[in-house]
């Protein structure tokens, strides 16, 4: 569509008249009506102004291939095609431009870095100030859950918002200022129509095989984009499925009586906030438009809905009760074993130490064990073999889940929140007088210095054979070496026999 087409059609479009759009342009209706006839082109600051009065781009009025559907629709952007269109303008930008133009950009950018680089520090600031505000708070899983995240949403602020304002501002300083130059010229050079629209796009001196060339480059580029995309939204793939079976979990507890509101909600904004940034990874790698009025809307609701969440999840955890210890329902349970002391007996065990507690009302050779162990810990087995009582366990009982998830419903249900529900260590007592105490100590110390000298033993015995191993080598070598000395000497002989008969060969 050529410029003369857009115009009578943006005008009427617009429900404007020629005489309007004159005095809207304080030009004279004739030179409105030349316009649009062809017969006539209209003066840089002309387009401009009527750029700013139809509200679309120099390029999308004065570029032939461009048609006003194409640029009359606002509603959906294609991401993918803007940055291809980016790498093409400035690709080209730079094929064009002096070694003094590329010195001038070349500069100017470090500057731009060097500012985005200081801005850095109000951010690192941000995140300190949010670790001392958690500092305050007790230190669980929850805490760290928030200083991570805010440290994360944070760095990818500071990050995409970093990237986007270096190129925006080489767009803007650079590649647009290069358009206008270029078209300007046209104008002034009032060619005919086809050759404005040839002249005022940056041309480049490259062939059509290297523009296919840098297309090509171009896809490639955006394969590897693409495939870091993959791998980037894989992270958000595993974190809505947790959000989500979390917000089912929340959901379930509604059912048993404990309810979290705050939990529920922001449960729910987090997937929205998550659904957003993969729809947005989605929608680049399949070449898809964006709907972006939709997307802001929803980040906007999901920000405001999460902020609100917290607050509400705040003050419903506050009511709670935070207590160290566990609940009354695990029960320490105490089991008795009964031994006769005998020669070299010792107590093994390969669950830890265990206490050793006199009493000098039992009698020689009497031994009393006491297993201290809780409902949900390891079962412990005490056995004699050899002299030797050996305390060993078998694996956790089997407890169905549902136990723990009633113990945990009931606490939250009383408002408590305890520290532990299963985790407990057992505890070993072994009872005896001090004589039979000293005796069962006594063996013990002799069976580790035995097996300590049986380790050194063993050592020894290692040692001394990798001793005659070097021996034997240093053997070998040694005969190796009286070997080449032999043939040293014959070959030293016969040099002095052939310089004897060089030298009767001179003479």
């Amino acid at each position: 569509m050529n410029f003369n087409e857009k115009l009578q059609k943006l005008r009427k479009e617009q429900k404007l008249s020629q005489e309007e759009l004159a005095d809207k342009l304080d030009v004279t209706r004739q030179s409105v009506s030349k316009w649009e006839s062809g017969q006539t082109y209209p003066e840089m600051d002309k387009l401009l102004t009527i750029c700013k009065i139809f509200n679309c781009t120099l390029e999308e009025l004065t570029n032939d291939e461009i048609k006003v559907e194409e640029f009359n629709k606002e509603s959906k952007i294609n991401i993918v095609e803007l940055i291809l269109e980016y790498i093409k303008k400035t690709y080209n930008y730079f094929a064009n431009i002096t070694f003094k133009e590329f010195i001038t950009v070349l500069l100017t950018m470090i500057v731009v870095v060097f500012i985005l680089h200081l801005l850095h520090y109000p951010f690192v600031e941000l995140e300190n100030i949010i670790r001392n505000a958690a500092s305050y708070l007790k230190e669980g899983f929850i805490t760290r859950f928030i200083v991570g995240i805010s440290s994360f949403i944070i760095d990818i602020i500071y990050s995409f918002g970093s990237i986007f304002v270096f190129f925006y501002i080489f767009k803007i300083g650079f590649l647009d200022r290069k358009e206008i130059i270029i078209s300007d010229k046209v104008v002034e050079a009032q060619v005919e129509e086809k050759e404005i629209v040839q002249t005022r796009v940056v041309k480049t001196n490259n062939s059509k095989s290297s523009i296919r060339l840098f297309d090509i480059i171009g896809k490639m580029i955006m394969f590897f984009i693409k495939v870091f995309l993959i791998f980037f939204a894989i992270p958000f793939v595993m974190l809505i499925v947790f959000l989500s079976c979390s917000l089912a979990f929340s959901i379930g507890l509604v059912f048993r009586g404990v309810v979290f509101i705050g939990a529920i909600l922001g449960l729910i904004f987090a997937i929205m906030l998550i659904s957003i940034v993969i729809e947005f990874i989605c929608n680049i790698i399949l070449n898809h438009k964006h709907n972006a009025k939709r997307m802001i809307i929803t980040l906007l609701i999901g920000l405001i809905g999460g902020g609100i969440s917290a607050g509400i999840l705040i003050m419903e955890v506050s009511k709670y009760e935070f207590i160290d210890g566990s609940p009354t329902e695990i029960e320490e349970t105490k089991k008795t074993y009964n031994f006769t002391y005998k020669k070299g007996m010792y107590v093994s065990s390969y669950l830890g130490g265990y206490t050793s507690h006199p009493d000098e009302n039992m009698k020689d050779n009497e031994i009393i064990i006491e297993v201290y162990n809780y409902k949900y810990s390891s079962e412990i087995f005490l056995e004699e073999h050899d002299n030797i009582i050996v305390l060993t366990s078998n694996a956790k009982k089997e407890v169905k889940p549902s136990e723990y998830a009633d113990l945990i419903i009931k606490a939250l249900k009383e408002k408590k929140i305890y520290s532990s529900f299963v985790d407990h260590n057992s505890r070993f007592i072994v009872i005896a007088n001090s004589k039979t105490l000293k005796l069962l100590e006594d063996n013990l110390d002799t069976i580790r210095y035995n097996s300590q000298l049986e380790e050194k033993r063993n050592e020894n015995n290692e040692l001394r054979k990798e001793i005659e191993h070097l021996n034997d080598t240093i053997h070998s070598l040694e005969k190796e070496k009286e070997e080449l000395r032999s043939q040293n000497d014959k070959l030293e002989s016969k040099i002095a026999e052939y310089k004897e008969k060089v030298s009767n060969l001179i003479d």
